[in-house]
């Protein structure tokens, strides 16, 4: 429902695609320390020390702000608005993606029509090249990436599939495409190979590495301070408002699931507040749990003693007010249901790909 600032990687396809960048070009992170973007521009400083010179396969395994300000201003200062009309014409970014009698809003790509020279000041193609300035919901966030995933194909989100009765289909919702191919296959290729190289050594080892995981997948992670209205409340970058997020297609290998998950939360000391730490354990269930539903681990495991079926698989209920949490023994089949109070709200939606 809300526009978030999530740090998205949109523009690694306008880079691949509309600038023909090659993979190899390197920028300097400066370790962690500022790094001025442009002669009068911001200063832009990464989460945490990332290295010096890096290619763009590194910049997207360690989620570097600074590279991909410095890339974006690099191959749009001469015509910012360029950038923005590929992310409207080309990634269909400027309008829904069809929910919008659900509460959909429409994403904000700026005034840049409107204000003409003007609106491009020394600070705005900079921030817009690490996800700031710009505001996109979590679901068109979500059909994006899973274009991706679905080989350049992007579709429109279908929350029924069909309506039956007494076994008969009364009524079937066709797939809606919005674009047939978003990028070249090259293009998606080499996402693809980014995205799992984020989850097998990057942000989100941790939770999709393949010594933390038994599949595949490919994944990005995002850290975002709030700058926008949520609940009747108004929140203001420097207020400590953060939004944790984290996309993951599975299995790599022939994806059937994109899932993401947005949550926000206010910044505590000993509290993790960025995408992968916030957003990863919540994301590492939904897509273990789904995975396992569809190998159907717990009703072959004893026909099949090579594979070993995780002792436990978790998920999350949305009932009455706060989350259930619902645990579930693959191999005896009971279940253990608590109730839990969430220390942050928490968004997350999920689409099947379309083949």
């Amino acid at each position: 429902k809300y526009l978030l600032r999530i740090l998205l990687r949109y523009f690694l396809l306008a880079l691949l695609e509309d600038c023909d960048m090659s993979p190899d070009k390197q920028y300097d992170a400066n370790h962690g320390r500022p790094v001025q973007v442009g002669p009068k521009g911001p200063k832009i400083t990464d989460s945490h020390d990332v290295g010096g010179m890096m290619d763009l396969k590194t910049a997207i395994a360690e989620s570097s702000n600074v590279y991909f300000a410095s890339a974006i201003y690099d191959h749009y200062k001469e015509n910012p608005r360029r950038y923005v009309e590929f992310l409207s014409n080309n990634l269909h970014l400027d309008r829904t993606v069809g929910l919008d009698a659900m509460g959909e809003k429409q994403s904000n790509l700026g005034d840049y029509k409107k204000g003409g020279k003007a609106y491009w000041n020394a600070h705005v193609l900079p921030n817009m090249g690490y996800g700031y300035t710009i505001e996109i919901s979590p679901v068109q966030t979500l059909a994006l990436y899973n274009a991706v995933a679905n080989r350049g194909k992007m579709v429109a989100p279908r929350l029924i599939l069909r309506t039956e009765r007494n076994g008969r289909v009364v009524n079937e919702n066709k797939e809606k495409v919005i674009e047939d191919k978003i990028c070249r296959q090259s293009t998606v290729d080499t996402l693809r190979m980014f995205m799992e190289s984020v989850s097998a050594e990057g942000t989100a080892k941790e939770y999709f590495s393949p010594d933390k995981c038994g599949f595949r997948s490919g994944s990005k992670t995002g850290t975002a301070q709030v700058d926008s209205e949520i609940n009747k409340v108004r929140y203001h970058r420097g207020d400590g408002a953060y939004y944790g997020s984290m996309v993951t297609y599975f299995p790599a290998e022939k994806p059937k699931y994109t899932i993401m998950t947005a949550i926000f939360t206010m910044k505590q000391d000993g509290k993790s507040y960025y995408g992968a730490g916030l957003a990863g354990p919540v994301q590492k269930k939904v897509a273990t749990y789904l995975y396992n539903r569809d190998h159907n681990y717990a009703e072959r495991w004893v026909r099949r003693s090579t594979m070993q079926p995780p002792s436990r698989v978790a998920t999350w209920r949305r009932c009455a007010r706060w989350p259930v949490s619902m645990e579930i023994d693959t191999l005896s089949r009971s279940a253990t249901v608590g109730v839990s109070v969430p220390r942050a709200k928490m968004a997350r939606c999920t689409s099947r790909n379309s083949t």
